[in-house]
């Protein structure tokens, strides 16, 4: 698959040689190479706590020297082109995000063992695929501490023989991945803000993989991380009043597969959010289905085209566009597009640590919108319901908000971050002083504190979903 789009944001054209979009290049270098007048304050800081009676001359040599450091870094780092991995893994390399440093790391872990299954059985020998598997499996377990420190170091050097790698262990070759796996923290503390470039160093020249391989893996399990990262730039623009409204809907041409290729996926929201929840869209054609999985989070898919099946435990329903499935945590799940069905079959799936406090449900918890049992609000100019079903407890508000015939909703501003999903119908958002034409699948940021209404049509019943937290 050919990136038209900047896999990073998922919004901006690439602007080639890159493979990212000239805003993604352009925040980038402002990381990397500091401004004279930051790089000034920086050194001078630096030279009053330690060295405060050094010349005024040795401290412009030194901005001097740390601004031509930075720079001949970034062309070296750029030349031929910035990369859209190579962008991913310093995102990745700096994220300090998780509570926890186990929490973090756990999920590069994960990104270890992904990667070994890209690569050929021939790389590991004189282990076998299903030794290498079994061994992987038992390093995710670790790191989930459902292993013993003791029973860690004999699965460890009973694997090291298996593999036959003799050298010492921090030497960078493929026989390296699996082995770091099970490493302790003590061994990454020499690496742990490179972390994503020793992987790097690993992977031999001949079984590189492409850049699609590699972003497929980036965004199946650092998704948050680069969508924080573009969420930082774009809260900059904001603040610079750059920004129009900003809607986005799923594209298939520039979405990327997940859950083993069995899916095409892409973010759902606006890249300018900060979301208490992870978040990507499910996209099927007839006669493909989801590679079934289970996980320790709450979740719901929120079909927005199509009809098709979800299957949770040993239970299938039928949903259709508007459907909100819940999926508790820890049950296994898979979403199904027969050759009858209606396509391409969309969802959009919210996920988020579990909350206690559902309601518990008999069989499959699916809610739909319906006008006869909605309430008014805002002000009675709308219909409106609550969209997660009662079954899971989410981390954000929510409601269906609903025109039956025209009208407008109540013009409205609040302190919380907010974004629409349009579920059916066409109408208009307006958002401070502009207004956009919207309709099915179209995702809108609702900045906090920015007026804000829908629009609906005559004749025309216009429905969405609001989430704010």
């Amino acid at each position: 698959m050919i990136h038209k789009t900047c896999p990073i944001c998922s919004r901006e054209e690439i602007l080639p040689p890159n493979g990212v979009c000239r805003i993604c290049y352009e925040h980038l270098k402002e990381d990397e190479v500091p401004s004279r007048e930051k790089m000034t304050a920086g050194v001078r800081k630096r030279f009053r706590e330690n060295y405060p009676n050094a010349a005024q001359e040795t401290v412009e040599k030194n901005i001097e020297s740390a601004m031509k450091f930075h720079q001949e870094k970034w062309d070296s780092m750029t030349k031929g082109g910035l990369k859209a991995v190579q962008l991913a893994a310093i995102v990745v390399d700096d994220a300090k995000h998780l509570p926890t440093w186990k929490a973090w790391h756990r999920r590069r872990i994960a990104f270890v063992s992904d990667l070994i299954a890209f690569l050929p059985d021939a790389l590991f020998a004189p282990a076998t695929r299903a030794q290498l598997n079994r061994y992987t499996r038992t390093a995710v377990d670790y790191w989930d501490g459902k292993l013993s420190e003791e029973s860690r170091e004999q699965i460890y050097r009973e694997f090291e023989i298996q593999i036959d790698k003799k050298t010492n262990p921090s030497t960078w070759d493929e026989k390296s991945l699996p082995l770091w796996m099970m490493q302790t923290r003590d061994f990454f503390d020499w690496m742990w803000e490179q972390f994503m470039d020793c992987i790097y160093e690993c992977v031999p020249e001949a079984h590189e993989l492409s850049d699609d391989e590699w972003m497929l893996l980036y965004h199946r399990h650092f998704n948050d991380v680069l969508k924080q990262w573009v969420s930082n730039k774009n809260k900059h623009k904001r603040e610079a009043n750059t920004m129009s409204i900003n809607i986005t809907r799923f594209d298939a041409k520039t979405a990327y597969t997940s859950h083993e290729g069995t899916i095409l996926a892409q973010p759902v929201t606006p890249p300018g959010l900060e979301t208490p929840f992870w978040h990507q869209y499910g996209h099927l054609t007839r006669s493909r289905a989801m590679a079934g999985h289970a996980h320790p989070t709450d979740e719901i898919y929120i079909v927005c085209a199509g009809t098709g099946y979800v299957m949770l435990g040993g239970e299938v329903r039928p949903v259709k566009a508007g459907d909100v499935v819940a999926i508790p945590h820890g049950v296994w799940h898979t979403m199904i597009c027969t050759e009858r069905d209606e396509e391409p079959f969309l969802w959009a799936a919210l996920w988020w640590d579990a909350i206690p406090g559902g309601v518990p449900t008999d069989g499959i918890d699916v809610l739909a919108f319906d006008r006869h049992t909605a309430h008014q609000a805002h002000e009675n100019t709308i219909l409106a319901s609550e969209v997660v079903p009662a079954s899971i407890k989410a981390p954000f508000d929510h409601a269906y908000g609903y025109l039956h015939d025209g009208g407008s909703m109540e013009l409205h501003k609040h302190p919380t971050h907010e974004f629409y999903m349009v579920l059916s119908g066409t109408g208009y958002v307006a958002v401070g002083d502009e207004q956009a034409k919207v309709g099915p699948g179209d995702v809108i940021d609702i900045p906090p504190n920015e007026l804000h209404t829908m629009i609906g049509k005559p004749g025309e019943p216009f429905l969405w979903a609001a989430f704010w937290w």
